[in-house]
């Protein structure tokens, strides 16, 4: 891809590295152990070209008129992330990773101190501190993002399955179902899940409620 007037950034995950660059002819994305200095795999596109290791389509969400919109075609996906802040990151499941490229613009009245769901500069890890969680899940609800999304095996290489819904997105979900809004919510690493809590003035205590990772129906990887 040529680098004239590449946009970048990164994703550190336990000890490996996914960094992006994008311009208007295209992107890529690889991924570096930092260890041994050695990339892992690269994966790139030309903004003529489909994309063959995504397993989503190519989404506009959050915009103000339209809160969900598929894009038809690569170009209009480059296009669009090259004018907001580009963006990778990674969500390890069960059954391998979620790698997510794009970009995202602010929409809310939060800061980007962490990871924004699937597209961030630093990230949600299971590893990471109760700060960190808040704010990627915090940044996740209020930005308007432009991404898509690639399922990839323990070696980060590409596999064809159906994306599943993380937990983040199982959180919001529960919370849409809901009559009221939360107040003075909260979100932390528990186990291998996540704690949801709010709370509740009626009773004057604090609620809290656990989402575990489901197992997948198949292993992939190691």
């Amino acid at each position: 891809m040529p680098k004239k007037q590449n946009k970048t950034n990164s994703f550190l995950f336990d000890t490996y590295l996914l960094t992006l660059a994008s311009n208007k002819y295209g992107f890529e994305f690889k991924i570096t152990d930092t260890r041994s200095k050695v990339v892992i795999q690269k994966y790139s596109v030309l903004k003529d070209e489909e994309i063959e290791f995504n397993n989503s389509p190519m989404v506009l969400n959050g915009s103000i008129f339209n809160r969900y919109r598929e894009l038809d075609e690569t170009k209009k996906f480059i296009r669009k992330i090259n004018r907001a802040k580009v963006g990778i990151s990674l969500y390890p499941t069960i059954y391998g990773y979620e790698i997510s490229v794009g970009g995202n613009k602010e929409i809310g009245n939060m800061a980007p101190m962490a990871a924004m769901g699937p597209i961030s500069s630093s990230g949600f890890s299971p590893s990471n501190s109760f700060n960190n969680t808040f704010y990627s899940y915090s940044y996740f609800e209020g930005n308007k993002s432009i991404y898509t999304t690639g399922l990839f095996n323990k070696d980060f290489e590409h596999i064809q399955d159906s994306l599943r819904p993380t937990l983040f997105d199982r959180i919001s979900d529960f919370k849409a179902s809901r009559r009221k809004k939360p107040y003075n919510e909260t979100i932390f690493k528990y186990k291998s899940g996540l704690m949801w809590g709010e709370y509740d003035s009626r009773t004057n205590s604090y609620k809290l409620w656990q989402f575990k990772n489901e197992n997948p129906a198949k292993n992939h990887g190691r």
